[in-house]
């Protein structure tokens, strides 16, 4: 069935490119335009060569006239700009064009079959034929210029036979007809399958654009993940140092020691390594540092001790990557690991651990203020402990701790006795712990005396320890433990109050023979407290209503040499508190005799060590000597310790030294002894008693 074309359903943007495609297509075809032009022509001058009809001349003018006009088009497109935004005014000057063109030639054709001879009517006619269909085959992207150029060409033709009445022309009409239909039916066939070809090429082209456009987006997917997996990879490995190294200082940390040790173990155990060495760091002052500085100051101490680590041992030594090399680590709070892998005798420990010692040793810089911090090193060889690993540890540990106990600022070399100190120190740090508070513990006085009058100026307490089950435990085992732990503290604070009360409850018994003052040692722990020592004691005071000038505190030279700065400023607050101050053992630190002017005390304890020698030997004579002179001289009271004879006593006091404390007076006795302590045997208890001994 013959259709006319119809127009196929197309959205907007596929109309605007299947009409561009048409115009662009229709002028591009320079050829059949200039045919097209010069067919009408050549035919109206042949027509009119025949029957010397002006229309025909008129015709052949118009129709050049119209060929020009077209080729200004086609210039004009060739300049365009706007793309498928000037589709509409593009569309309408070709559908002039086209229109005109067909006009033309359809009026041409009517004048010759109603004006001319046969030839002429042959001739004209088929030009217009020919022209009106190859007018349809170009315009057959857009049916409505192809059909309107059929039926302006044809159509007057058409009306024209009809016209005549001629049977033949008739005919021809009827002809005219069905090829109009049948040029239609094709043009709508070409369209059709033109339209579908280029909405087939749009999709495709759509198609590869998504299937390029997918391609893009699969490669940026790949380029992420692969991104992804650098970074995860990249994330694991920062998490993975993380896990082995320490944060702070950067050093490996326990974890990571732990496989170098295990794998130091291994080797020598399969005899593919000699010897390794492991030393324990630990450091003496480090609390002290984090309670009187902050723990800001603290990290940084850590951070430069850490470095001083690493320089002191070679570069190589503190690479963690290298299962071979030797290992610093961090193993926490203040305690370093150095794991030596590269040791070639055992006996070369100790060196290594007296060169770390002096490297150590030199003050540290912290925000403007230098603290010192010495380190007791514990050492254990793979000759005396081959593992486990961690069995290598905890001796080095044990080691680090009879450091401690033999002094600190040391390293010692362990031994298998040293286990059994450790159980015994572990058990007495318990014991103790359970022992503060109740009546294991008790407290002995012994008397102070005035060398001059012969009474009791003071007694010192000291702490006694009498264990149900372990018996009696020296102050000089169980001192250090309560001082290496945090025991210290609560039984300072103990000692303070008991003995407070117990100078009050001389005070109420007998006023002319108890003491002026009571003497309480200070330890190290308890001055690093700063202002809440002196806070504490305040409240003890205020508690048992003893005023502040009949208490006395002792604080050994060593103690105060540790930190010159920080315990003046403590002990100008005692004294600002009004507590008599008196510096304990002088003679065994590192002070000297000009510098007592800078410190508050009011009384100056020459140590035993001094004392024993005073009848023996002349140099010491000559020091006890000067020192006490200036004791006095700075309006300071000397006191003689360790006074165990009677010739000691008389050279005492022909040098002026005030007061002395000694078993020569009276052993440490228990509080309701100490009234009548300097009235037992021949110890002197009066000034003619003193003056007997000289």
């Amino acid at each position: 069935m013959i259709r006319l074309p119809v127009e196929p359903k197309l959205d907007e943007s596929m109309r605007q490119r299947v009409e561009w495609r048409w115009v662009d297509d229709l002028f591009n075809q320079w050829s059949v335009l200039w045919i097209g032009g010069f067919s009408p022509a050549c035919v109206a001058t042949v027509a009119y060569v025949r029957t010397g009809q002006s229309f025909y001349l008129g015709w052949g003018l118009l129709a050049i006239l119209l060929l020009l006009c077209r080729t200004g088009l086609i210039r004009a497109f060739d300049r365009r700009s706007g793309g498928y935004s000037q589709i509409a005014l593009w569309r309408s000057r070709i559908l002039i064009a086209i229109w005109t063109d067909g006009g033309l030639t359809g009026i041409a054709g009517a004048y010759a079959i109603l004006c001319s001879d046969q030839l002429t009517q042959i001739l004209v006619v088929s030009t217009v034929t020919a022209l009106a269909m190859g007018s349809a085959a170009r315009n057959n992207l857009y049916p409505r210029a192809a059909s309107g150029s059929i039926l302006l060409a044809e159509g007057p033709v058409g009306l024209a036979c009809l016209a005549t009445g001629n049977a033949y022309y008739l005919l021809y009409a009827a002809f005219i007809v069905l090829l109009t239909l049948g040029a239609l039916s094709i043009m709508n066939h070409l369209y059709s399958q033109t339209v579908r070809s280029l909405v087939n090429n749009e999709e495709n082209v759509q198609l590869v654009y998504q299937i390029k456009a997918s391609n893009r987006e699969l490669a940026a997917a790949n380029d992420k993940l692969e991104s992804d997996l650098t970074t995860l990879k990249r994330l694991e490995s920062q998490l993975e140092d993380a896990a082995r190294r320490d944060k702070l200082t950067g050093l490996a940390n326990r974890a990571l020691f732990m496989e170098r040790m295990e794998g130091a173990v291994d080797r020598v155990r399969s005899g593919q390594q000699r010897f390794f060495a492991v030393l324990f760091v630990d450091f003496d002052r480090f609390k002290l540092t984090n309670d009187t500085l902050g723990h800001q100051a603290g990290d940084d101490l850590l951070r430069q001790i850490a470095a001083r680590l690493q320089r002191e041992l070679r570069a190589s030594d503190s690479r963690t990557d290298n299962p071979f090399g030797n290992v610093v680590s961090r193993f926490g709070g203040d305690e370093f690991l150095l794991l030596i892998n590269d040791l070639d005798d055992p006996k070369a420990a100790p060196g290594i651990a007296e060169r770390l010692l002096n490297a150590l040793a030199p003050a540290y810089e912290i925000r403007g203020t230098e603290v010192h911090s010495s380190a007791s090193i514990g050492i254990v060889t793979s000759d005396q402990c081959a593992g486990p690993a961690e069995d290598v540890v905890r001796n080095a540990d044990v080691a680090m701790f009879e450091a401690k106990r033999a002094g600190r600022a040391c390293s010692v070399v362990f031994n298998e006795s040293m286990h059994t100190r450790l159980a015994r120190h572990v058990t007495l740090e318990n014991a103790l712990r359970r022992a503060i508070g109740t009546t294991q513990l008790s407290l002995v006085y012994q008397p102070i005396v005035d060398l001059e009058t012969g009474r009791m100026v003071s007694a010192e307490a000291l702490v006694r320890w009498h264990h149900p089950v372990l018996g009696s435990i020296g102050p000089g085992e169980f001192i250090p433990i309560a001082e290496d732990s945090d025991l210290i503290v609560a039984l300072g604070q103990w000692v303070q109050r008991e003995a407070c009360q117990a100078l009050i409850d001389w005070m109420k018994q007998d006023p002319e023979r108890a003491p002026a003052t009571i003497s309480i040692n200070v330890s190290r722990a308890e001055l690093a407290l700063g202002s809440r020592l002196v806070n504490q004691i305040r409240d003890v005071l205020k508690g048992v209503g003893l005023p502040a000038n009949r208490l006395q505190m002792e604080v050994t030279e060593r103690e105060v040499m540790r930190d010159p700065a920080g315990a003046r400023a403590v002990l100008l607050d005692l004294q600002s508190l009004g507590v008599r101050l008196a510096m304990d053992d002088f003679g065994t630190g590192t002070s000297s005799l000009s510098m007592l002017r800078d410190y508050p005390f009011n009384s100056i304890k020459i140590d035993r060590s001094f004392v024993e020698g005073l009848t023996s030997r002349s140099d010491v004579l000559a020091v006890i000597h000067a020192t006490i002179t200036l004791v006095e001289n700075l309006g300071m009271a000397s006191v003689a310790e360790g006074v165990e004879e009677r010739s000691q006593v008389a050279i005492l006091q022909s040098m002026g030294c005030r007061c002395a404390q000694g078993y020569l007076f009276s052993r440490p006795v228990p509080a309701d002894a100490l009234l009548e302590a300097l009235d037992r045997g021949d110890q002197p208890s009066s000034n003619s008693e003193v003056s007997k001994l000289t």
